[in-house]
């Protein structure tokens, strides 16, 4: 029973690539189909070379591919020690190549960081504009109050200045009047 599902599935895996390789062929017109194997992995192999329109399946866990400029770096540096790499070498080009994709890592953590940073700042500038309308409305608020309370103080200054007015008729009317009384009983005493 295992080797029908093997059967199977290998049928299906089979019929599946044939499918693609067919539409990909019709659409992107392959030239080439290139079948990296498990066995591939971890071999020493010479790098493999992939022209324009060839399909690759690759069977391994990760496949790195390298430009032109990086292929040429690599084969650069194995002339350098005339085409004996050394233990010594080998872990040079590792550790380089280690501390790339350590690079690469950070700048992957330092975007995500960036991308946090970005959106703690427009969160930030949510608050500060929904503060800064909080406030303009307390401001006129305020200034409507302000307004409010000029007005009653001048309406108190008039009611001041009137009394005082009144007052001072008042007083005028007293001193009138003693001035009067005077007048009279000085005239009164006189005859």
């Amino acid at each position: 029973m295992n080797s029908n599902k093997t059967i199977i599935t290998s049928f299906y895996i089979f019929f599946c690539t044939m499918c693609f390789t067919l539409t990909a062929q019709n659409t992107f017109k392959i030239k080439d189909t290139l079948l990296v194997s498990q066995s591939y992995a971890n071999s020493k192999k010479k790098p493999l070379r992939v022209g324009s329109n060839t399909l690759v399946i690759n069977k391994i866990d990760s496949l790195y591919l390298l430009n032109k400029a990086r292929f040429h770096y690599y084969e650069d540096l194995k002339k350098v020690v005339n085409g004996n790499l050394s233990s010594e070498i080998e872990n040079i080009v590792f550790n380089y190549e280690k501390i790339i994709n350590d690079n690469n890592e950070s700048f992957a953590q330092l975007e995500a960081k960036n991308k946090e940073q970005s959106i703690l700042y427009e969160k930030n500038i949510d608050h500060i504009n929904e503060t800064l309308t909080t406030t303009e409305t307390s401001l006129k608020e305020a200034q409507l109050k302000l307004v409010n309370t000029d007005n009653l103080l001048q309406e108190t200054n008039e009611k001041l200045k009137k009394s005082k007015r009144k007052r001072l008729l008042r007083n005028f009317e007293f001193l009138g009047s003693g001035i009067g009384v005077g007048l009279l009983v000085g005239l009164l005493l006189g005859n």
